[in-house]
């Protein structure tokens, strides 16, 4: 029972009967009972499935640790004297280890042939017999030769000897043997004809395999395509030539600053370096009137013997858009021309043939992205086929061309600038220097402050030049022109006088980068002689007519007073009058005079106010006033007045106003007073409506209340409201004669709305009515616990004459 295979005995009912201690230790317990206890389920698997005939298994179990293990069950089948199944018999072996190494081995095998089908090119096995035949290739000779293996190891014509080019096969052998004799790597390059009938280059590596007897047996190797390593090779000769080329070329158009004597060269150095015959250069412009592009030449060289056509007529002023329409296009592209010309258009070669062109390259010369010209090469001697690197290379030596003529063009331009902007500079009527903001250093000056000072200063320190003094001016700007991280800061504006031209002057002073990149300050100076002066006279006259306003300020008020004295004499001596017995016609009198006096008083009240508006004296109050009591009181003023025409006046207080606010009570009053007074002036027939709500505070500890004054009156023109706050104004000629009035009111009602921290708006239409609305800003005054029930409204009642 102690054997190394477990042995397991199973009812035919699956119950288990007995495992040998053979059995547990190989799933990892230490005795059956351990087994049956806790993995009842691999014994059952060993005996599942096994039927009435003997059965032969390999199953993957789990181990007691966790892993799982590879078993062979044999499984037969016991039988009881009647011949009924008495139980199954299963011997179990450990088969992991087998298995693992199964499993290595056909890896081995995969990871072999996937490394052989994958390398690049072809593995062989060649026989070292006198024509080291192959008797193996991999499946890339496919790839290699055009040929499959097949093919080459088992037909009867070809083999892959018979590929090698003649002029290869004995280096090819003799590189073998001293391989074989030195039993060292050989490595060989030659050229194989492929099945399509194209030559390739391969490269052989391989190593002699001995034999048991020490002899070379076979020969074992890699054959690879090294086609594209050996045209890399080629033209990396070719490249390096034509970069040679263009090397020089460039330099020489870097180095010369005049193009016309460094194109004489560089068309020679082209010519020589490319062995071509004809070297030449062409530019395009545009006809003026028909806009057609024209071409025409302007450099060449020619190989001696050959005939220059610089001075043919017949290449100047070419209209590219009828002649060489297809060059125009693919030159605009970036494109190259290239060819035999017999192989052009008639329209080309009968411009091309009679130069005796046989075959010509041109490539296009690009300025700022766009076609200038070309530059061309023609061969007349022999056909010329130009290789992609040739033509790479060329485009690159027309590039250069066009960056030199671009630079050529930048210079002339850059000179024209200069001149123009020193005309502007010299033409403007201000001060320009630029001065070196470490040394102080004038660098330059406009012609205006050469002749402001006398002289040119440049070279001068700005100090001494424009102000005689030995060290920087105590206003010099320079500190404040750059920045924390000493980047420039902005334009400085500042104004001084100056003491050695005796003038005042406007400065703008900025710090700039110099043409050799360091910073400077420049300065334009602006001439304020003018200006100060008639400053001057404009504070003199500003003072004049403020002591001219404060005289008459005075004047008004002083008249007014003047005036109210001796009238309120008038009007009591008239009053008394009244307390007589008079006729009906004399207290008609008395009471026309008594209303002409007091719309004299009204308008003299009106003059002082505005002359103590304007003479900055009057004064808002703040003390506590109760808002309802107030409009209650403006209510009862213009009672009997809108009784007396039949108008319906109301009153609306909102809830949410406090009770009790810190303003001027009499200020307020007067405008509420000038607002009514005008809506039941103007109102015939309907209503005059004053509101009262809360707006928003802008501020703590402040209240804002919105009034509105709303009639249903004759209404203002839209011509008309502009002048409506303006003193002694009136709307219209025919509104003065048919409605008293000086035109004071509204424009003291303005002053004094803004004066109590608000604004007044109007709102009208002819016909229809007027709104006017103003808002006050009011202290808070102590809160008042009572509470109102809801909007408060009162409205006299109305009487109708």
């Amino acid at each position: 029972m102690n054997a190394p295979v477990g042995f397991s005995m199973a009812a035919p009912g699956g119950g288990i009967l007995f495992a040998n201690p053979a059995l547990a230790r190989m799933f990892g317990y230490d005795t059956p009972e351990e087994l049956l206890a806790d993995a009842p389920q691999i014994i059952t698997s060993l005996h599942d499935g096994t039927g009435t005939s003997p059965t032969n298994r390999e199953l993957r179990l789990q181990h007691r640790d966790g892993s799982f293990i590879w078993v062979s069950g044999s499984t037969r089948i016991a039988y009881t004297p009647d011949g009924d199944i008495s139980h199954s018999q299963t011997f179990t072996a450990d088969i992991s280890e087998a298995k693992r190494m199964e499993a290595a081995l056909r890896a081995r095998e995969e990871s072999t042939s996937l490394l052989v089908g994958s390398l690049p090119g072809m593995a062989f096995r060649r026989r070292n017999d006198s024509d080291l035949s192959m008797d193996f290739v991999s499946e890339g000779c496919l790839g290699l030769t055009g040929y499959s293996s097949e093919e080459l190891l088992h037909g009867s014509r070809l083999s892959f000897n018979d590929l090698i080019l003649p002029e290869y096969r004995q280096k090819v052998r003799e590189n073998w043997n001293k391989g074989i004799q030195r039993r060292a790597p050989v490595q060989i390059e030659f050229e194989i004809m492929t099945a399509d009938g194209q030559p390739k280059w391969v490269w052989e590596v391989g190593i002699p395999v001995q034999a048991p007897g020490g002899e070379a047996e076979t020969l074992e190797g890699l054959i690879i395509d090294i086609t594209p390593r050996k045209f890399a090779e080629k033209n990396s000769l070719l490249r390096e030539k034509a970069l040679e080329l263009a090397a020089a070329t460039s330099l020489e158009l870097l180095l010369e600053p005049d193009l016309d004597q460094s194109m004489v060269r560089v068309l020679a150095c082209l010519g020589q370096g490319t062995d071509t015959d004809r070297v030449y250069v062409f530019r395009n412009h545009a006809n003026e009137e028909s806009g057609v592009v024209l071409t025409s030449q302007i450099y060449e060289w020619a190989r001696p013997g050959i005939p220059v056509q610089l001075d043919n007529p017949d290449l100047q002023n070419l209209p590219m858009n009828e002649i060489t329409p297809r060059w125009l296009k693919e030159l605009r592209d970036g494109r190259s021309i290239r060819g035999l010309v017999s192989d052009f258009p008639a329209a080309e070669r009968m411009i091309l043939e009679p130069q005796g062109i046989v075959s010509i390259l041109v490539v296009p010369i690009q300025l700022h992205g766009r076609l200038w010209g070309f530059l061309g090469f023609d061969s007349v001697r022999s056909p010329r086929c130009w290789t992609p690197i040739e033509e790479h290379v060329l485009n690159i030596v027309s590039a250069s061309l066009g960056a030199a003529i671009a630079r050529r063009q930048a210079q002339e331009e850059l000179g024209n600038t200069n001149r123009t902007l020193m005309t502007i500079l010299d033409s403007l009527p201000v001060n320009v220097y630029v001065a070196d903001l470490t040394t102080y250093r004038i660098l330059f000056m406009n012609r205006h402050i050469k002749e402001s000072f006398g002289r040119d200063c440049t070279g001068e320190l700005c100090h001494a030049a424009f102000n005689h003094e030995s060290t920087p001016c105590g206003h010099c700007t320079n500190s404040r022109l750059l920045d924390e991280h000493g980047r420039p800061a902005g334009v400085t504006a500042w104004e001084c006088f100056n003491s050695v031209t005796g003038k005042w002057y406007r400065n703008f002073d900025q710090a700039i980068p110099w043409i050799d990149g360091r910073l400077v300050r420049i300065e334009i100076a602006m001439d304020l002689s003018d200006r100060k002066q008639a400053e001057k006279e404009l504070l003199c006259a500003r003072d004049l007519a403020e002591a001219a306003n404060c005289a008459k300020s005075e004047f008004l008020a002083n008249m007014s007073h003047e005036l109210r004295t001796p009238l309120n004499g008038i009007m009591g001596m008239l009053q008394l009058l009244q307390l007589t017995e008079l006729t009906a016609v004399q207290e008609d009198y008395t009471d026309t005079a008594i209303l002409s006096c007091n719309r004299l008083v009204r308008l003299l009240t009106d003059i002082l106010d505005l002359s103590r508006i304007e003479a900055g004296k009057l004064t808002i109050q703040s003390t506590p006033m109760a808002l309802s009591e107030l409009l209650r009181q403006t209510s009862d003023l213009f009672l009997p007045i809108a009784r007396e025409k039949g108008l319906v006046l109301s009153f609306e207080l909102d809830p949410d106003v406090p009770e009790h606010v810190l303003g001027d009570a009499t200020r307020l009053q007067q405008v509420l007073s000038n607002m009514v007074g005008n809506a039941i002036k103007f109102t015939h027939a309907g209503a005059v409506t004053v509101e009262a709500s809360l707006l928003p505070a802008l501020q703590r500890g402040q209240s804002r209340v919105f009034f509105s004054v709303a009639d249903t009156g004759i209404g203002i023109p839209d011509d008309k409201l502009n002048n409506l706050f303006r003193p002694f104004s009136q709307i219209t000629e025919g509104y003065t004669r048919s409605y008293q009035g000086a035109g004071l009111g509204l424009s003291i009602c303005k002053r004094l709305v803004t004066f109590m921290g608000g604004n007044i708006s109007v709102v009208s239409e002819p016909g229809a009515g007027t709104t006017m609305s103003f808002s006050v800003t009011f202290g808070t005054a102590a809160p008042n616990t009572a509470s109102a029930p809801g909007r408060e409204t009162f409205s006299p009642p109305l009487w109708t004459a």
